[in-house]
């Protein structure tokens, strides 16, 4: 009866040790499960983080060119003015005037063509991206920013375009 029991005591703690490894290893798996989920989740944040100043670095590259261009057609517009009320008429300097108008307007409508792309950019990684309601509305914003800039930067030229018609009379 001894050696039975001791039988039966010497499997069951052979049992007991296995369970113990095989309990052991599924926790060590269940943890590098963990691991990675927080991993992920850690991913997962910083690309939706870098997503979103992405898109805010070329929102504000498009408002500076945006801003720097209406301020340097309303010094075009200045300058002219200038001269109209000096009354000192050059023909060069018109030629000139003419050329940088000219050149402003082609470059408008670049930057026209880049608010349009920056645009469609920010809708598509707003609905790629998980952006908090925030994040949203600041991007939105700047897109209702873009279109007040576009109208300054139309009313901007038409004022250079009128003076420099003013200065050529």
């Amino acid at each position: 009866m001894k050696k039975l029991m001791l039988t039966i005591l010497i499997a069951f703690m052979g049992i007991v040790n296995a369970t113990a490894q095989e309990v052991d290893s599924l926790q060590t798996q269940q943890s590098d499960v963990v691991v990675d989920s927080m991993a992920m989740t850690k991913q997962n944040k910083l690309q939706r983080d870098f997503d979103f100043l992405s898109c805010r670095f070329e929102v504000t590259e498009v408002m500076n060119a945006l801003s720097n261009f209406i301020q340097e057609v309303k010094i075009g517009s200045l300058e002219i003015l200038i001269s109209c009320y000096h009354n000192s008429f050059s023909y060069d300097l018109y030629k000139t005037w003419k050329d940088n108008f000219n050149a402003q307007t082609e470059l408008f409508e670049g930057l026209k063509e880049k608010v349009s792309s920056v645009t469609v950019s920010i809708s598509f990684q707003m609905l790629l991206s998980d952006f908090s309601k925030e994040e949203v509305d600041i991007l939105m914003s700047a897109v209702k920013v873009f279109a007040t800039q576009i109208d300054s930067a139309e009313s901007a030229l038409k004022v250079y375009e009128i003076a420099l018609d003013m200065y050529g009379r």
